[in-house]
């Protein structure tokens, strides 16, 4: 199963009623999650930054935070919650996320990656800026202390949006080579309006990627917070119809036939047919048989001459006839 992340970030201005807005509209899109930001503005930022009012407004009490993680679980949606910094990881304490994201922004914040493996069952990891001598490290590090399993990392950076030709998704097939049981995911910050605004994570499904976060926004004619990359929610609901469309079509794999592929073969296979007659106690060679297709499929039939060459026949087959399983010794 595949997991779609209704990525909202920034972009609820604190508001409750419009985070509650973004909840209704995501439960409508088919993603399994929601997730919105969480930082505090002095404790992460420099007064001078001009995403400084935009985190400043965005700082919400714990019991907004708490209806939200309700009302989204109400609505069959996981609740996430992007954290930075410590006050952010002391709110997310009490509120009980579903599972928290560490951003590029907190990579480093060795106390903050500590205590979310601790409290939480589920921690994304973005490595997104990341050289891969650091992640080597964190990947070591949750290895030896066993909590690789509970991490998902995070590939894909924002850059207003990215460009195609940025994206690098080869760098997961790398990861995955070099580093074993990994998991990891695809952030897709391909501009909203852009032709491969869908494709671009139907390429990364197809390198085995399962889990996605891409940005929502009720409106892109309202330019709001985080909107560059995002869609609306009609699209976002034909992303996620998209994605789990083209899931279905790697199918599992085991390399056994499928209930369709067996209909195709039953109707495209030719069977073993006489091209003379055969006498009964006549051993039968290729001399004697042709290859037709029938005009309608038997498993009582033959469809590899091997398996009928040099055996004999058990009675007489007349010319131009499928040769029966029972008729063969």
């Amino acid at each position: 199963m595949l997991n779609i992340i209704c990525e909202i970030a920034n972009g609820y201005y604190g508001s409750l009623s419009m985070s509650k807005e973004y909840i209704n509209l995501a439960s409508k899109t088919g993603a399994n999650a929601i997730k919105f930001q969480i930082a505090y503005a002095e404790e992460m930022l420099n007064r001078n930054d001009i995403i400084f009012p935009i985190i400043k407004k965005n700082e919400m009490s714990l019991n907004k935070w708490k209806k939200l993680r309700e009302y989204a679980n109400n609505k069959k949606l996981k609740f996430y919650l992007d954290i930075d910094g410590m006050q952010a990881l002391d709110l997310a304490k009490k509120i009980k996320p579903d599972a928290i994201k560490i951003h590029t922004t907190s990579f480093f914040d060795k106390r903050l990656l500590l205590e979310s493996l601790k409290r939480f069952k589920k921690v994304y990891i973005s490595i997104s800026g990341i050289e891969e001598v650091e992640f080597s490290k964190l990947y070591k590090f949750l290895k030896k202390t066993k909590k690789l399993n509970k991490v998902i990392f995070l590939h894909g950076h924002q850059n207003a949006p990215t460009k195609i030709n940025d994206i690098n998704l080869s760098r997961i097939t790398s990861l995955k080579e070099k580093f074993k049981n990994l998991n990891i995911g695809f952030m897709d910050h391909i501009s909203g309006s852009s032709k491969y605004k869908y494709s671009l994570s139907i390429f990364a499904l197809g390198l085995g990627i399962k889990c996605f976060e891409k940005h929502l926004t009720k409106s892109k004619k309202l330019n709001l917070i985080d909107s560059i990359s995002a869609i609306d929610p009609i699209e976002f609901k034909e992303y996620v119809k998209s994605l789990n469309d083209h899931y279905s079509s790697l199918g599992s794999k085991t390399i056994k036939l499928t209930k369709s592929e067996k209909i195709y073969r039953n109707s495209s296979l030719t069977v073993i047919y006489t091209k003379k007659i055969i006498k009964k106690n006549q051993i039968i060679s290729y001399k004697d048989l042709t290859h037709k297709r029938p005009l309608k499929f038997s498993n009582n039939f033959f469809v590899d001459p091997d398996k009928i060459l040099g055996r004999v026949a058990n009675c007489d087959i007349n010319i131009d006839k499928p040769i029966k399983r029972t008729q063969i010794k």
